[in-house]
């Protein structure tokens, strides 16, 4: 076990490199560290020691919120970034293209476009690589996130009383197609930019509880505040949650569980601050 005063100087003489790759690593944890980061830290071949030491360093910092058995960094030592998301599945497989309508088969209903048909994806998939519909839910979320994450979909609609038809392609003709596709892309630049600030103003607000809200109810109003100017993308705050959901900042997510969220997106009730 390394000393206090071995693990100080392994802080002060991180090469650049390392200290990159630790910030990035941190920022797609949410700067959140506690018992599932530190075993993700060693297998992306992190010394646990300086995640820990990091920790220890910005503990008393006013703005480190300590719940559980997790630490958030502050903005001022960290900034949260989206998570990743890896699938199995891919938008350019064959059985995942199949499971978009054609670009035009909602175009009479005022919505043009490509929209992922959920359960034709989940029969489809489960059915040409053996998998289990929890097997395939849980990659069909990983996708949907992970394509939210990187723009390539979008779940746009331009009033909170439109609900979309489903996800929209954003790339190739099907993108072309969408008379909003601008305006979906200014909101989405708008979430990655201000995606710090949206999980830190949810984390004193969200419990870390099974089932519960994330983003909450009062931020999903100051979303749409925020974007006003900007964009007329009423439906951001559920873009934000695909991309969280399938991640490792949700635990226990299965076809049939609705999992539970982890710091940095929620506290603790016995939280201190």
């Amino acid at each position: 076990m390394r000393s206090a005063a071995a693990v100080a100087a392994l802080l002060a003489l991180t090469p650049p490199v390392l200290a990159d790759d630790l910030a990035d690593f941190l920022a797609t944890e949410g700067c959140a560290i506690g018992p599932a980061t530190a075993a993700r830290a060693e297998a992306a071949g992190l010394d646990r020691a300086v995640v820990d030491a990091l920790g220890d360093r910005w503990r008393d910092d006013p703005e480190t919120v300590l719940t559980g058995d997790w630490l958030v960094l502050p903005p001022a030592a960290c900034t949260i970034k989206p998570p990743v998301v890896e699938s199995a599945l891919k938008l350019t497989d064959p059985d995942v293209r199949a499971a978009f309508s054609a670009v035009d088969a909602h175009a009479n209903d005022g919505s043009p476009g490509c929209f992922l048909d959920q359960d034709r994806l989940l029969d489809t998939t489960a059915a040409a690589r053996g998998w289990t519909r929890d097997q395939a839910t849980v990659e069909y979320l990983r996708l949907v996130g992970q394509s939210m994450a990187s723009g390539a979909m979008t779940l746009y609609a331009d009033s909170p009383l439109r609900t979309p038809y489903g996800s929209h392609l954003m790339t190739g003709s099907c993108g072309e197609a969408l008379p909003y596709r601008d305006d979906a892309r200014r909101a989405h630049d708008h979430l990655v930019q201000n995606f710090d600030r949206i999980v830190r103003r949810n984390l004193r607000e969200v419990p870390c509880e099974y089932g519960s809200t994330w983003p909450s109810t009062t931020e999903r109003e100051r979303m749409h505040n925020d974007l006003r100017g900007t964009s007329h993308h009423a439906w951001l705050w559920f873009e934000a949650f695909m991309i969280v959901y399938p991640s490792d900042w949700y635990e226990g997510v299965a076809a049939t569980e609705k999992g539970a969220p982890r710091p940095p997106l929620c506290h603790y009730a016995d939280a201190a601050n």
